[in-house]
């Protein structure tokens, strides 16, 4: 927020054929259907395959404490938080067993509806990819609100804010910086 006035949001829909790229570093974005935009940007790039999916979104598997963990959404308007599991069973194996009282608590408005969420920081590591996350904050949404949902949570970009990363809709891939600027 650098005190612009908010008129909207791009949807994936925007992004279908085309590559983004956030340089969060420079505080900086590319959106172009050229390939070669990757190589432009002087860094070198770690890829994940994600899932082809209709929806046009970055889905693709983690992996927490040696657990994988598949169909995690990235969601570059999920700015606060490293990783949100959207069951509260789930997170329990990951996290042990918490006081609500003892949590981060953070109310969450979205499209879907309101709810909380619940935050720890866990003892372990979280890999995307090669990257690796030490003592990662892990929420879960205390909600029913995604119960058909095909997806295991949520990734957010607080992890990728000292990296630039490729979120490619033509080859279907998520890239992040290995060489910092």
């Amino acid at each position: 927020d650098q005190g612009q006035e908010k008129i909207g949001l791009l949807g994936a829909d925007f992004l279908k054929g085309k590559i983004l790229i956030i340089d969060f570093k420079n505080n900086r974005f590319i959106i172009s259907v050229d390939p070669n935009v990757i190589q432009e940007t002087g860094y070198d790039f770690e890829f994940i395959q994600t899932h082809k999916n209709p929806a046009n979104v970055i889905v693709l598997g983690i992996t927490l404490n040696e657990h994988h963990i598949p169909n995690v959404l990235y969601d570059t308007g999920s700015s606060r938080f490293t990783l949100s599991l959207n069951y509260k069973e789930d997170w329990e194996k990951f996290a042990g067993h918490f006081e609500k009282e003892d949590l981060k608590k953070s109310r969450i408005g979205n499209m879907i509806g309101n709810y909380y969420s619940y935050e720890a920081k866990i003892s372990g590591e979280l890999k995307i990819g090669n990257l690796i996350v030490e003592d990662p904050a892990v929420s879960y949404k205390d909600t029913d609100l995604y119960e058909t949902s095909p997806l295991s949570g949520t990734l957010g970009n607080e992890t990728f804010f000292k990296f630039c990363i490729v979120m490619d809709f033509i080859n279907f891939r998520f890239g992040y910086s290995t060489n910092l600027k």
